[in-house]
């Protein structure tokens, strides 16, 4: 979930000469609210479901921010506005801070938790047919290694400790 928090501190950190503590500040809370109460699936009928989730990120916000950040509220929402897909505003017209959240949103899709999520959910949405070939009500179950707490890491045999793999 703080995939893009993280790659967005990792960026503001390699480019720390060239943004300011303040941006630093607005571009790590936009990545914390950039997909906040995103369902994780299409609505319905929407032309545009992707106006709908940053609409639901930017209220969320609004509710949350603290009152120090208020201030930096507007540009806070056009960094989350930046994650919008399709993009409205091509990456070059995009400030660095810009550049910087949407290339992390888009980062994460080829992670291995991101496509583990949308395995599982794919499957839980597929009926099961029966031994007599009709559909079942029933779902499909999760994921064993889900069940039991181990996620990614029992799928990709990556060690239980992060630091353990900075060491291989």
């Amino acid at each position: 979930m703080l995939h893009v928090t993280w790659l967005c501190y990792q960026a503001a950190e390699f480019y720390r000469d060239r943004l300011t503590q303040r941006q630093i500040r607005n571009l790590l809370i936009a990545a914390l609210f950039h997909d906040f109460d995103h369902p994780g699936h299409p609505h319905p009928g929407a032309d545009d479901p992707d106006r709908i989730n940053i609409g639901r990120s930017i209220a969320a916000l609004r509710r949350h921010i603290a009152p120090e950040d208020r201030p930096f509220l507007p540009g806070i929402e056009a960094l989350i506005e930046a994650t919008h897909y399709p993009y409205a505003v091509a990456g070059e017209q995009l400030d660095l801070s810009g550049q910087i959240i949407r290339d992390a949103d888009l980062a994460q899709s080829p992670s291995t938790v991101w496509i583990q999520q949308v395995i599982i959910g794919l499957a839980r949405e597929r009926p099961r047919k029966s031994a007599q070939g009709s559909e079942d009500a029933a779902r499909i179950p999760c994921c064993p290694f889900v069940q039991h707490g181990m996620g990614a890491r029992a799928i990709s045999g990556a060690s239980a400790s992060p630091s353990a793999r900075w060491q291989r």
